[in-house]
C-alpha cells in the first residue's frame, strides 16, 4: 500500500472490540458487543423475505428453517472442516419479532455506542481516511456497525482453501475513497488464483 502512495499507521490507537461486551437483560448467557443479536434478528425476521426475491432458488429453500435443514443434509458440502455459522442459523431460528424484543432494540443502541467509541472514535483520533481490516473477525464488523462503507478485496486462501481478504473501511458516506482504494489496491495486486472446485 505505501508503494501506491498510501501512508500507512500502524498501530493506531483503536479499542477492542473484543473488549466490549455487554449483559443483556433477561439473557444472561448472551454477552455480546450486540452485533450477534442483531444479526440473529435480522436473519429470522428477514430470510425468508430475501429467498423469495432469488429467482434461481432452486434447492426449494423458502425459510431459515429450510436453510438449517439443507445445510444438515448437506453439511460435507455446507461445513467442511474449520467453517462456521451454522449455529448462528439455529441460534436465530428459535427467536421472536424483533419489533417487540428489548434485546434487539437495545442490542442497536450498544451498536450506535460502539460506533461513537470505535469506528468514529478511530477516524478522528489517527485523522484516518480508511481502516483495513482483515475480513475475518469482529474488528471487520466495526465499519457494519457504524453504517460505513466497507469493500472486501482477495488476499488469498487459508489452509482449506476458504478464501479471505482485506476490507477498506470508510468514514459513514465516503464511498468513493474506498472505491478509489479497492481500485488502486486491486490494479497492482497479483492475478486472482481462481478458487478449487468442490468436485
Amino acid at each position: 500500500m505505501r508503494s501506491l502512495g498510501a501512508t500507512i499507521i500502524d498501530p493506531i490507537d483503536f479499542p477492542i472490540a473484543e473488549d466490549w461486551k455487554y449483559t443483556f437483560v433477561g439473557q444472561s448467557k448472551r454477552v455480546y458487543n450486540g452485533t450477534i443479536i442483531v444479526l440473529e434478528y435480522d436473519l429470522k425476521n428477514d430470510m425468508e423475505k430475501f429467498l423469495m426475491t432469488e429467482l434461481t432458488n432452486t434447492s426449494n429453500i423458502k425459510t431459515l428453517e429450510d436453510m438449517i435443514n439443507y445445510n444438515e443434509l448437506h453439511s460435507d458440502l455446507e461445513f467442511p472442516p474449520g467453517t462456521c455459522c451454522q449455529g448462528t442459523f439455529v441460534a436465530a431460528d428459535q427467536l421472536g419479532p424483533r419489533e417487540n424484543s428489548a434485546e434487539y432494540w437495545y442490542a442497536k443502541s450498544v451498536q450506535q455506542q460502539l460506533n461513537e467509541e470505535g469506528t468514529k472514535y478511530a477516524f478522528r483520533v489517527n485523522k484516518l481516511d480508511l481502516l483495513l481490516l482483515p475480513t475475518e473477525g469482529s474488528a471487520a464488523r466495526l465499519g457494519a456497525v457504524g453504517r460505513c462503507p466497507v469493500g472486501t478485496v482477495p488476499v488469498g486462501y487459508d489452509t482449506i482453501n476458504l478464501p479471505y481478504g482485506m476490507s477498506f473501511v470508510g468514514q459513514r458516506y465516503d464511498e468513493p475513497t474506498v472505491f478509489r482504494a479497492m481500485s488502486a489496491y486491486e490494479a497492482k495486486f497479483p492475478v486472482r488464483k481462481a478458487p478449487p472446485t468442490l468436485d
